[in-house]
């Protein structure tokens, strides 16, 4: 007979765990006394100042901003640099009274050089004009305030008179004409044939 000899598998063991490395213990810190500092030791050099640019769209905008306002004050007219939003687009833009969303808006053209000023009639269409002096914007407010032209009751008063008007005129315009007239007319129209032409 044979003998067999069995060999034994080595014996796993489980990984050693470490335990966690202990924490300092906390200390109560004593608000009320002050931290002697040490005038030994120089004070750290300062990181470089980092500068940041603005993007070249926020610079145009500014500086449209800027340009705007010096436009309006060579008109005379008192909306400072704070109150103007540049645009990227050559323009800027600012209400002549900030606390009042429904002022006046001022709109400044870079490119050609124009100040407009916009605002919303009490009827909700829009009016624009072109302002050359301070004096411009007042007449301007006014004339908005007392708009009819897009007042609806006003409208249609208009098209009902243009409509009389019209009714009016062209009644005193016709002429009564006799039938005999008309057909005495075309009879001489029909007695010469027309001839047609060969193909």
């Amino acid at each position: 007979m044979s003998s067999r000899t069995r060999t034994r598998k080595p014996h796993r063991t489980q990984p050693t765990r470490r335990a966690p490395a202990p924490q300092p213990p906390l200390r109560l810190v004593d608000l009320t006394k002050t931290t002697p500092i040490s005038l030994d030791k120089p004070a750290p050099d300062p990181a470089e100042p980092v500068v940041i640019l603005d993007p070249p769209v926020i610079f145009d905008a500014r500086a449209n901003a800027a340009t705007a306002t010096i436009h309006a004050g060579t008109l005379g007219i008192p909306a400072y640099y704070d109150t103007w939003t540049g645009m990227s687009t050559d323009q800027a833009t600012a209400l002549m009274d900030p606390d009042n969303p429904h002022s006046a808006r001022l709109i400044y053209d870079r490119h050609p050089n124009q100040l407009t000023a916009t605002q919303k009639c009490p009827h909700g269409q829009w009016h624009a004009t072109p302002v050359t002096h301070i004096g411009d914007i007042d007449q301007f407010t006014a004339t908005v305030a007392d708009c009819t032209s897009h007042n609806p009751r006003a409208i249609r008063a208009r098209q009902i008179g243009e409509g009389v008007h019209r009714a009016t005129t062209s009644a005193a315009d016709t002429q009564l004409t006799d039938v005999a007239e008309l057909r005495a007319a075309h009879a001489a129209d029909n007695d010469q044939p027309k001839e047609h032409p060969q193909p």
